[in-house]
């Protein structure tokens, strides 16, 4: 009864830290990399060029079917049109929390952090669930 459900809550409990904190340790190891191949000026730039290949233009509605999740982690950009453009896909949405994106925080599929422990816990809240669809309201809202 009431001991096994606690049981079977703190078992859970103990599954979600472990993944979240393999989320974080997956997210520093990436930042590290990231950190160390970003040229450090305008002359490394020219002599080792960021390893990356631009796939050129595609669809929103095509990236929307393959993707659920989009983070922007910017404090700069105001009402971002790539968010809008993620929300209005029906993906996740996962921004900071900070006045630059209070309008984005009516929509279902917004997730809004303000540490790095609640960026990990949005990520995994959206991989393991489902964006919402759109509603006719926030459709129009978008």
């Amino acid at each position: 009864g009431k001991r096994r459900r606690k049981d079977k809550e703190k078992r859970e409990k103990v599954k979600l830290k472990e993944r979240l904190l393999k989320i974080s340790s997956d997210i520093t190891l990436a930042m590290k990399e990231i950190d160390e191949i970003i040229p450090k000026s305008l002359s490394s730039l020219r002599r080792t060029p960021i390893p990356a290949t631009f796939h050129g233009s595609v669809d929103h509605a095509l990236v929307a079917s393959k993707r659920r999740t989009y983070v922007n982690p910017s404090l700069t950009e105001v009402l971002c049109t790539a968010t809008l453009e993620a929300i209005a896909a029906g993906c996740w949405v996962i921004i900071p929390r900070h006045k630059s994106n209070r309008w984005f925080e009516r929509f279902d599929n917004c997730l809004t952090y303000g540490t790095y422990g609640e960026a990990c816990a949005c990520l995994n809240w959206a991989g393991m669930n489902e964006p919402k669809r759109v509603t006719e309201v926030e459709r129009r809202m978008v």
